[in-house]
């Protein structure tokens, strides 16, 4: 059978996942208008020069894998190395069309100076990473990817290697979880003292709010795996379209004397209206939007950060218990959590000290280019 590769062709690249994994596979596409966004390269600000590129992959005229490959050379002098990166790799199971496809990623890195490849980044370390190695039976939360059993064995056929173990998890007791548990007496002491101030998202500020949060953002991660940080058109990039789907309540902000110095940014779960309406507006994804939003139950935890100045004075305690607090008082019922790397112990013990059980196990692959 012949397998060919069509560059650039959006509709193909939206449609691929939809086609070959089928209704019983719970993979959950991004919007198509936000998709968009993310692989128009000259205009992504993640990628001021451009440097990506997607493919669709065809056997004998049919459907059969997607890739993107990307330079980000800005992480790479951060980083020190010379790395590309693959990101929305799905594909059938089969060998020779995962081959053609990462061949393609491979192509554009070597012809870029790149000597390492690594994926799945859907498009950076801000965004979705990862493989699934374990749990590819539980339906993905909202900012937390998703890929069928298979693409781990077909990358591993590829000549690919495991790196960087990832969990991510759940908590599906909300209902009669007790948030006090959480606090002791120095936590309540801190919620009382002077200067400190606990409270949530203000929707009427939301461009100041923001920025507030990418502040956190950088001073909080700028040790983590691969970050590279954030600028203000970035950060506009990203979270603007969360203003729409954002319930204010889940969004806790910190500070001491009116400086931001924690965030937890927890959003409402819509994947599995994203599911219902195949990730599209039109033309009748709208009202499925309509009917389904008030039924939603459950939440994806995109952070919960503090500044390194405060990491060890509760305040991740604090904004914890208000987190879990606030997901009672709003019906929900259930709450995921996206990426924790196996070697960031005090994200892990936070999570652990919620009582969240393990939902997925995942890996970055990578591959050497020289």
């Amino acid at each position: 059978m012949t397998i060919t590769l069509k560059e650039g062709h959006f509709s193909s690249f939206f449609q691929t996942p939809f086609v070959i994994y089928g209704p019983d596979v719970p993979f959950v596409s991004p919007l198509r208008s936000e998709l968009r966004s993310a692989v128009q390269f000259s205009k992504n600000p993640f990628f001021p020069n451009g440097d990506g590129i997607f493919y669709t992959a065809f056997q004998d005229g049919k459907l059969v894998g997607r890739i993107c490959a990307h330079v980000h050379h800005a992480a790479n002098m951060r980083h020190g190395e010379r790395a590309a990166s693959f990101g929305y790799f799905d594909c059938v199971d089969d060998g020779e069309v995962a081959q053609a496809l990462l061949e393609a990623a491979e192509a554009f890195g070597r012809a870029r100076g790149c000597d390492l490849i690594r994926g799945n980044m859907n498009l950076t370390a801000h965004q979705e990473i990862g493989v699934l190695t374990e749990g590819a039976e539980n339906p993905p939360f909202l900012a937390q990817i998703y890929t069928p059993a298979h693409i781990a064995g077909l990358l591993e056929a590829c000549g690919y290697t495991a790196s960087k173990p990832m969990t991510s998890f759940i908590k599906d007791d909300l209902e009669t979880y007790e948030p006090e548990r959480l606090l002791g007496a120095r936590h309540r002491d801190l919620m009382q003292q002077d200067g400190f101030v606990f409270r949530p998202f203000d929707m009427r500020r939301f461009a100041e709010e923001t920025e507030r949060i990418r502040e956190v953002l950088n001073a909080a991660m700028q040790e983590n795996y691969l970050y590279m940080p954030m600028t203000a058109e970035q950060a506009r990039f990203q979270l603007g379209p969360l203003k729409m789907i954002m319930d204010p309540s889940l969004v806790m902000m910190a500070e001491h004397d009116g400086d931001a110095i924690g965030v937890t940014l927890c959003l409402p779960d819509i994947n599995p209206m994203l599911r219902q309406m195949r990730s599209r507006l039109w033309p009748w994804g709208w009202w499925t939007a309509l009917r389904m939003r008030r039924r939603l139950k459950g939440a994806s935890i995109i952070i919960i950060l503090v500044k390194p100045a405060y990491q060890s004075r509760g305040v991740t305690r604090v904004l914890t218990y208000l987190l879990m607090q606030a997901l009672q008082q709003g019906g929900y019922t259930h709450v995921g959590g996206t990426w924790i790397g196996d070697d960031n112990l005090p994200s892990l013990r936070s999570a652990q000290a919620v009582g969240m059980k393990p939902y997925h196990r995942l890996h970055m692959y990578e591959k050497s280019l020289s």
